[in-house]
């Protein structure tokens, strides 16, 4: 064995550690599992490492394949293939280990990695050099900066694409509606799965020119705990060619839990190479027979059991759909063939063709006389399926005559003769332009004429012809009210402090809007600071007049006292007494 040199140790080294990273450093987030594919079984002494290649890549296995691999308890524990054309890279990376769930339970678990991608110089003398294997050595080349880049970034389809050409058909249903995005790679069929549950995943770079498949089968192993052997049984061939499928536990766990659903499949009773009858099929809008090898189904009465005998659905003497079928390896289910051709009111021409999983050439109508055709590669239940742009998934547009892929396409007077078709659906392609008109006309109105009898109106004319029309609207005239009201009644605040007036609408609106408030509060004032004012005003008068009285006649002198022999004068004049009339005054001013 050659002594490893330093540098391809610190790279093994870091390996180690990312073998349990690799599915974070293939994406952001947990790598998920796609169904099992079918896979050749790596065997306990190695020796088929070529059957495992042959089963993954469309790269043949051959001299020029260099292998490691490591034998341990009769177990193949690891083993390593790889091989290098022009910088284009083929590995084939295994491992088998016995694993451990939370319960206990022991499973048999077998990793296998492939990788086809252009690597540097460096990884390839890593590769080529190298005498033992190292758990990491796959992962830390891509996760290192070994892989080149792509001249471009590749879309969706490109990549489904580039899996397809460099893998086995690993995955029968796998179409671009199982691709995941992400920011630097695409996942082909992810599926969720346990730890423990058997699985496979495939990422493409887009960016970085390599493709990463990994796969994983856990085979659980012998128990104390009872755990069902559910066993496949089944009934003989019936002659309606149908056969029944039903399980059995054979170590009797009484239970029920992980059995199979029974399942009746289709089968060959007579073993004559056709399930069901030549009529079997399905034909929609057409008249199909089929030929075998040009010879009517009707008349064919010797078993078929050749291989790539040629077999033809035809309208008259027009060959709609053919193909060739290994009548040695299956038999053709007629029951499921399933041929639909467009109506005769459909505005272009149409084929769908489902239960032919063969490579075939169909004839599709030129209804529109258009020169291309949208490919839908998928099964297709009706032709609604496939978008009026043909941008859908795995969905193709191929110009006729001409050829994308493995798809080609020409004409042959008022028919499209399309080749290469697995999964077939094939639409007449015209995509749709609406007309546009000579003048798109803009309309130029008047304002709106008043209301009159409830309706207004406008002329409106356009720039394409200078025609006129006339517009009208619905209106009402609007009514507003002149309100029109008496003085406030009694002109003087009354007792009970309200006043009163009458508000009429003059145009007569039959409407409160607006109206005015017809009571008010206001004040009442009493009269008693009037008379006392009269009364001191004439107090005042009679002041004055007195005043004016006492001056004018002054008081006369005391008279000398009577003799008292003198006779008394009974009419004598009495003195003027001032006080006792203007007491009186004031008595009569404060009784009033």
């Amino acid at each position: 064995m050659k002594k490893i040199q330093v540098i391809p140790l610190i790279i093994l080294g870091i390996l180690i550690i990312l073998v349990a990273l690799s599915p974070l450093l293939i994406k952001k987030k947990k790598i998920m599992f796609a169904p099992l594919p079918e896979i050749q079984k790596i065997n306990n002494d190695c020796s088929n490492i070529e059957e495992v290649w042959n089963s993954i890549f469309t790269k043949p296995f051959d001299a020029t394949v260099k292998i490691l691999n490591e034998i341990e308890n009769n177990t193949c524990k690891k083993f390593l293939a790889f091989k290098n054309e022009n910088q284009e890279s083929w590995i084939l990376w295994g491992e088998v280990k016995i694993l451990s769930d939370s319960q206990g339970n022991r499973y048999n678990t077998t990793y296998i990695d492939a990788v086809n991608g252009l690597l540097d110089e460096t990884a390839i003398n890593l590769f080529n050099t190298d005498t033992e294997i190292n758990n990491t050595m796959l992962v830390g080349v891509l996760v290192g900066g070994y892989i080149l880049n792509r001249s471009e970034s590749i879309d969706k389809q490109t990549a489904y694409l580039n899996f397809s050409s460099k893998f086995q058909n690993l995955f029968p249903d796998l179409n671009e509606e199982n691709i995941t995005e992400y920011d630097l790679h695409y996942d082909l069929g992810v599926f969720p799965s346990s730890n423990f549950e058997n699985g496979s995943a495939v990422a493409i770079f887009k960016n970085k020119s390599y493709i990463f498949f990994m796969y994983k089968e856990s085979v659980e192993l012998p128990s104390l705990i009872c755990t069902p052997n559910w066993t496949q049984f089944n009934s003989s061939c019936q002659p309606d060619d149908t056969i029944k499928f039903w399980y059995e536990d054979l170590n009797s766990c009484n239970t029920s839990v992980g059995k199979p659903v029974n399942q009746t499949r289709d089968c060959d009773y007579d073993e004559n190479g056709i399930i069901g009858n030549f009529t079997s099929f399905t034909d929609i809008n057409l008249r199909l027979e089929i030929y075998i090898e040009d010879e009517p189904g009707e008349d064919v009465t010797e078993p078929l059991d050749d291989e790539n005998t040629e077999v033809k659905f035809k309208e008259g003497n027009i060959t709609i759909v053919e193909f060739d079928w290994d009548f040695d390896d299956e038999p053709l289910n007629m029951k499921n063939i399933t041929i639909k051709k467009q109506s005769s009111s459909s505005d272009f021409g149409y084929l769908i063709v489902n239960g032919i999983e063969e490579t075939k050439t169909i004839k599709v109508d030129r209804v529109i006389s258009s020169n291309k055709v949208c490919i839908k590669d998928k099964y297709v239940n009706s032709i609604s399926d496939i978008s009026d742009d043909c941008n859908g998934t795995r969905e193709y547009l191929l110009n006729c005559p001409g050829n994308l892929s493995r798809f080609e396409c020409y004409i042959s007077g008022n028919k499209f003769i399309v080749s290469g078709l697995r999964h077939s659906a094939v639409r007449e392609f015209s995509p749709y332009t609406p007309p546009l008109p000579a003048c798109i006309p803009k309309w130029n109105c008047t304002d709106w004429s008043s209301c009159v009898h409830n309706i207004k109106t406008r002329n409106c004319s356009n720039n394409c012809n200078n025609s006129i029309k006339i517009e009208t609207q619905a209106c009402s005239i609007a009514c507003t009210p002149n309100w029109n009201c008496t003085a406030w009644m009694p002109e003087k605040c009354p007792k009970n402090e309200t006043q009163t007036r009458s508000c009429i609408d003059l145009n007569n609106c039959r409407t409160d809007s607006g109206k005015p408030k017809e009571t008010r509060s206001c004040e009442y004032k009493s009269s008693q600071w009037l008379i006392i004012i009269i009364v001191l005003v004439i107090l005042i008068i009679t002041a004055i007049i007195l005043i004016f009285l006492l001056k004018k006649h002054p008081k006369p002198l005391p008279p000398a006292p009577p003799s008292l022999n003198a006779p008394t004068n009974r009419n004598a004049q009495r003195p003027f007494n001032i006080n006792s009339i203007f007491f009186g005054f004031l008595l009569i001013s404060l009784t009033t």
